[in-house]
C-alpha cells in the first residue's frame, strides 16, 4: 500500500521509511491529523523509523489524551512496524532529558528510543533498523 505524502502534515514521509515529525505542526488540535497519519503508516505495512528534531513543545491535554488512547489501542501493531524512535537534540542537557523520557516510551511501547546530537547519528541508527534507500 502506498500513500500520498502531500496529505501528511505532522509527519514528513518524503524519505519513507524515515519519518520525520514536523515540530511546527504540533499545535492544539493536531492529534486528529496525527491519528490519521499513524493509521496510514500502519496500513502501509512496511517497517519505518520516526525521527524527532529538537525538543518537543508542550502538548495540549486533549491532544495528549487522544494520542494516548490511540497508542494503547494500536500498541501491538505499532511495535511490530515502527522499529525505532530517535530524537535529535544538539543541546547536551535537552538531549539527556529526551534520553530519560525515551526510556518511559520504550517501556510503554516496546519501541527502542535513542537520543543523539545530530542528524547523521540519527540516520546511522535508523539504517540499522530499517532499509534506507
Amino acid at each position: 500500500m502506498t500513500f500520498d505524502a502531500s496529505t501528511f502534515v505532522v509527519h514528513d514521509v518524503e524519505w519513507f521509511p524515515v519519518v520525520r515529525v514536523q515540530s511546527e505542526a504540533i499545535r492544539p488540535g493536531y492529534a486528529v491529523q496525527w491519528v490519521a497519519e499513524m493509521n496510514a503508516l500502519i496500513a502501509r505495512g512496511e517497517p519505518f523509523a520516526v525521527i524527532y528534531v529538537g525538543a518537543q513543545s508542550d502538548e495540549a491535554h486533549e491532544d495528549r489524551k487522544r494520542r494516548g488512547i490511540w497508542l494503547k489501542q494500536h500498541a501491538d501493531a505499532l511495535a511490530r512496524i515502527c522499529k525505532v524512535l530517535v530524537t535529535v537534540e544538539a543541546d547536551d542537557v535537552l538531549r539527556e532529558v529526551a534520553r530519560v523520557s525515551g526510556r518511559g516510551v520504550t517501556r510503554a511501547s516496546g519501541i527502542p528510543h535513542r537520543a543523539v546530537a545530530n542528524w547523521s547519528d540519527a540516520l546511522d541508527i535508523v539504517s540499522c533498523r530499517v532499509e534506507v534507500n
